[in-house]
């Protein structure tokens, strides 16, 4: 729910993952492979495609599949807002349904998914996760926020958009329930990991006021007294995040008691509100340079999400942000 600001930071770790992305993995058929001296295997990778497009009937295949082996480098750090200018420019010979079509005899896949496997997607999955996780902190997943990201989601779906299948800023490192529920959908420009303005990091703000002081007060809970909501700002749609029935389906989550957001929140304001002078005098005599009271109290709590550029290194890092806003600590 929280963008990416792509800084020198962000750059470098696309270009960290252009250049490394195959090194370390030699009995693999890279997309494009070379030899010893520098040389390019014609036999293998991408031009093996390009063999078995044969025919007349296959040209405008074998042309796609040649484009992205002229412009593969440029590819894989190419920037969200540069995606369709590319794809009219180099990819725009195949439609949709072309994309759809199988085109080697005795081979039931179809075209994008023949482009999706001989550019090694698999292997780039895994290596995009564990990247974004040792240089950006990327552990949870960038939609829901609370469970880690084990599959990769497409801005750009790779139905669609193949030859954009392994670039960096067009896949998401995301969780299998998001990732299922997005599926092949393409939602409108409201939400892509990566932005290249500051004040596009933060569409969606979770509301908390209804009910919230009610719902942690109260023994027992009432689990329907209290719904977390989903807001967005001026300019931005709901389609994806808010609906409690559609799409991602983050709202009816977080409501939900096993998702246990809730849970979170009245643990957070238990902590904030109910340190009384005992618990100020052994924090005082822990941390001796420590002044305790409840808003460094509640920093303490809230740990890294008091940053907002946080979000994606802790679970409900986003609403416990938002949850710190509203108690005007942050």
């Amino acid at each position: 729910m929280f963008r990416l600001l792509i800084d020198d930071k962000i750059e470098d770790v696309a270009k960290l993952y252009a250049q490394k992305l195959f090194d370390k993995h030699p009995k693999l058929e890279k997309p494009i492979s070379k030899d010893v001296n520098g040389n390019v295997d014609k036999r293998k990778g991408l031009f093996r495609l390009i063999e078995l497009l044969k025919g007349k009937e296959n040209r405008k295949y074998r042309s796609y599949v040649r484009n992205i082996i002229k412009k593969f480098d440029s590819i894989l750090k190419l920037k969200p807002s540069e995606f369709d200018n590319f794809k009219i420019k180099y990819f725009n010979q195949l439609t949709p349904k072309d994309l759809e079509k199988k085109v080697i005899s005795g081979n039931e896949k179809k075209f994008h998914e023949l482009v999706v496997e001989f550019m090694k997607y698999d292997y780039a999955r895994e290596k995009l996760i564990e990247l974004t996780k040792d240089e950006l902190e990327i552990t949870t997943c960038v939609y829901c926020n609370k469970n880690p990201p084990c599959s990769v989601d497409h801005y750009k779906a790779k139905a669609n958009y193949p030859f954009l299948c392994i670039s960096f800023y067009n896949m998401f490192p995301s969780c299998k329930d998001c990732n299922q529920l997005k599926g092949d959908r393409e939602f409108s420009d409201d939400f892509v990991l990566y932005c290249e303005k500051g004040e596009e990091q933060d569409p969606y703000i979770f509301k908390l006021e209804d009910g919230l002081l009610n719902y942690v007060r109260t023994t027992p809970k009432n689990h329907e007294n209290f719904i977390i909501d989903i807001g967005a700002k001026d300019g931005h749609s709901l389609e994806q995040f808010g609906d409690e029935d559609g799409h991602l389906k983050i709202k009816y989550r977080y409501n939900d008691k096993c998702f246990h957001a809730k849970e979170v929140l009245e643990m957070i304001y238990k902590m904030y509100g109910g340190y009384g002078e005992e618990d100020l005098r052994v924090l005082k005599m822990t941390f001796p340079k420590l002044d305790p009271n409840q808003e460094k109290m509640l920093k303490l709590v809230l740990h890294n999400s008091i940053d907002i550029q946080n979000t994606h290194k802790c679970e409900f890092n986003k609403i416990k942000f938002d949850f710190g806003k509203l108690l005007k600590i942050i």
